[in-house]
């Protein structure tokens, strides 16, 4: 059994999530758990889960990470660490 980080609610350990209950993406880690008392999403650890399709707006707080290095991303379309998304090799392939 699981204990909730925030209520100290019992979970079980097979109601584990994978698909993210605010924008319907799949976790690719090893998934989250939901507090039923509160609310709370957590991972196995007892730390918060967190979205990184969404923002973690499901949370309480807006703080979005770059989907290829995990880096806080001050503008949302912008990764300013890896250049998330790499959309200009659509330039070459139109004016070849």
């Amino acid at each position: 059994m699981l204990e909730c980080p925030e209520c100290g609610e019992k979970i079980d350990e097979d109601e584990v999530e994978f698909e993210c209950p605010e924008c319907g993406e799949e976790d690719m880690g090893e998934g989250f758990y939901t507090c039923k008392s509160c609310g709370t999403l957590f991972d196995l650890d007892g730390e918060l889960w967190e979205c990184q399709f969404c923002c973690d707006e499901i949370i309480g707080f807006h703080e979005c990470r770059c989907p290829d290095c995990d880096e806080i991303l001050e503008d949302e379309s912008y990764c300013f660490n890896c250049g998330w998304p790499n959309n200009q090799g659509w330039i070459g392939e139109h004016y070849g």
